[in-house]
């Protein structure tokens, strides 16, 4: 469509100049805003556009493929808004938790403040390590020494 637009430009340049295909670092409500004007500007001028080779289903096929974008840009949006409010959720539910905690090992030490031995189990089951996020990398293989030298203990 934009090959043919290139050519009915020289005819109407005003309604065909706005097709450029966008670049790939744009956003997706640039890209979907820019596919939206080029389909206007292709549906005023489509008689232009089919004299200069652009084929009979190809206007549809391309209101089709910007309307389908326009939809999966909505829902990336609605996407990334729900997981924004739920990632906020998530840090206010941790919170209430590390409060509620505060006042379990109040209560604990409190109770066992008369028994070191049960303190000191207390102390030591609250300190259990959390999960690992992510992935852990190996350590690396320590440097071989240059030839000839041994290896040191």
């Amino acid at each position: 469509m934009v090959r043919a637009a290139e050519q009915a430009a020289k005819e109407d340049p005003a309604t065909f100049g706005v097709f450029r295909i966008p670049a790939q670092t744009v956003s997706y409500l640039a890209f979907v805003t820019a596919m939206q004007t080029m389909l206007a500007a292709a549906k005023t001028g489509a008689t232009i556009l089919e004299k200069h080779g652009l084929g009979e289903n190809a206007l549809a096929d391309f209101e089709k493929a910007a309307v389908e974008l326009a939809a999966l840009n909505t829902a990336v949006l609605e996407a990334s808004a729900s997981h924004v409010g739920a990632t906020s959720e998530l840090d206010q539910a941790v919170s209430n938790l590390g409060e509620l905690i505060g006042v379990l090992d109040g209560i604990y030490r409190y109770r066992f403040a008369d028994s070191p031995e049960k303190l000191a189990a207390w102390n030591s089951a609250k300190n259990i390590a959390a999960p690992v996020r992510g992935k852990i990398e190996p350590a690396p293989a320590p440097p071989s020494p240059p030839e000839g030298q041994p290896r040191a203990a």
